[in-house]
């Protein structure tokens, strides 16, 4: 397994807020144990009867937990409780950590995790794994004007549409709705290559932008206030 930890920087006007980006790739069955997980998370876990589910839980809450820890070193894993929400989304039930932010996303050979210690942005992320068998299922989601932009040519079709439907996916995760509200309210208007990543935004999410990049095999978005700059995405550590 490898994980890499990154920096993300915001800023609105003279103000700045800083995040911590966590990305594991396993490369298939994640042979972790459970030693690491708290109590609720251990309920969480043994509800799952497919061994692959499990797989994803288990990489998803680990490189969450190791983004916490990279601003709270002082902290044990298994004390880091990261419970469900109403609609299924992470929350952390941490002793002082009750006001931070986490947004999880995970496929069967990456899981991606971004820790803010406030709550006052919505942020979220999610990864996707490029590969053929994925674009049946998504190109029922696809608007007219996606599809103008998937054949523009800026990247392979195959990385764009993934980009488009992982957008869409972190947008849902940092509204904590994800698609329990009509999905064509995520129609993608624009994308935007800039320096290496693409500016993703929305034709009825006015409010938020995404940022959203192709590593290897996967392609990996982030979505934040529209109001608010992207800064330096800048890698911190690896291990």
């Amino acid at each position: 397994m490898e994980k890499h930890f990154f920096s993300l920087s915001l800023h609105h006007g003279a103000a700045t807020e800083c995040m911590t980006l966590g990305i594991l790739e396993h490369r298939g069955l994640v042979e972790l144990g459970t030693d690491f997980l708290s109590l609720d998370e251990l309920g969480i876990y043994n509800n799952f009867k497919v061994d692959s589910r499990r797989s994803e839980f288990l990489a998803g809450r680990y490189i969450a937990k190791e983004a916490v820890r990279q601003e709270r070193p002082d902290l044990f894993p298994k004390s880091i409780n990261i419970v469900h929400g109403v609609w299924g989304f992470p929350l952390i039930h941490t002793p002082g950590l009750h006001r931070a932010t986490v947004s999880i996303g995970h496929t069967q050979r990456c899981a991606a995790a971004i820790f803010y210690s406030s709550n006052t942005l919505p942020v979220g992320v999610d990864v996707e794994e490029i590969k053929e068998s994925n674009l049946q299922a998504f190109k029922r989601f696809i608007s007219n004007t996606e599809q103008e932009l998937i054949a523009s040519g800026q990247l392979p079709s195959l990385e764009t549409m993934h980009l488009i439907w992982s957008a869409k996916e972190a947008a849902g995760k940092a509204l904590k709705v994800g698609f329990t509200i009509p999905e064509n309210l995520y129609a993608i208007s624009s994308i935007k290559c800039e320096e290496g990543f693409y500016l993703i935004s929305f034709e009825n999410l006015s409010m938020l932008k995404v940022i959203g990049w192709v590593d290897g095999d996967f392609s990996i978005c982030i979505a934040s206030p529209s109001t608010w700059k992207f800064g330096k995405i800048k890698e911190r550590a690896r291990a």
